[in-house]
């Protein structure tokens, strides 16, 4: 699923567009693409998905509630075997330097993974916002 990339993000509301009466059990790739998402729905949406999915991807995609901490957890729940996070944006991105942004989202830090995305694998154990 992809928003306009000619326009602005906007704000998507997964209940608009999944119906609850829908099943989702064998869906096992999600790439969601240019937009702005609510914490709340993106939760809800996500644990309607199955557990161990085959691959998750999130680009460019904006938090306007919540936080990418908890974000991060919620898409740790699901077990990928494979997640890709690039240039998510919005919450607690906002108050981070270029520098605490790319180590987190951007560095490649763990072979080919970014500290969110070794995180989200479970090959990080522990959340790349906690302090050591």
């Amino acid at each position: 699923m992809r928003g306009d990339s000619e326009q602005q993000h906007f704000p998507l509301r997964f209940k608009d567009i999944f119906n609850r009466n829908r099943s989702v059990d064998k869906l096992t790739d999600l790439s969601l693409q240019n937009f702005d998402l609510d914490y709340n729905d993106l939760v809800t949406f996500l644990r309607r998905l199955p557990k161990g999915m085959e691959r998750l991807s999130l680009y460019n995609i904006n938090l306007h509630t919540g936080s990418w901490r908890e974000a991060l957890d919620a898409l740790r729940e699901k077990k990928p075997t494979v997640v890709s996070l690039k240039d998510p944006g919005g919450a607690e991105c906002e108050d981070m330097t270029k520098e605490e942004y790319s180590q987190l989202f951007q560095a490649d830090t763990w072979g080919y993974r970014t500290e969110a995305e070794a995180y989200i694998l479970g090959i990080m154990p522990r959340s790349p916002f906690e302090v050591p």
